[in-house]
């Protein structure tokens, strides 16, 4: 299972969730923090999902350690 923000994210609405929030922004680029648990069957379908959302450019994160920017957004929500 994958997550937008906080929301669950799965497989069937991933691109028309995708493509909706990166339609009109102008930096299309995704932060994404993938489980080392996650097999590369779900990690390969979920990248073709989001190059065909027309994300330009994917950031991966370490999955181990939280950056402090999403650490303020986890305490705070999006949007705040």
């Amino acid at each position: 299972m994958a997550k937008l923000n906080m929301d669950d994210l799965n497989l069937k609405t991933a691109q028309a969730r995708l493509t909706h929030i990166y339609k009109a922004r102008y930096e299309k680029t995704l932060f994404l923090r993938i489980s080392p648990e996650v097999d590369q069957q779900y990690r390969s379908e979920m990248m073709g999902i989001v190059q065909s959302a027309g994300i330009q450019r994917v950031c991966l994160m370490d999955f181990s350690k939280d950056p402090l920017w999403f650490q303020e957004l986890k305490r705070t929500g999006p949007g705040t």
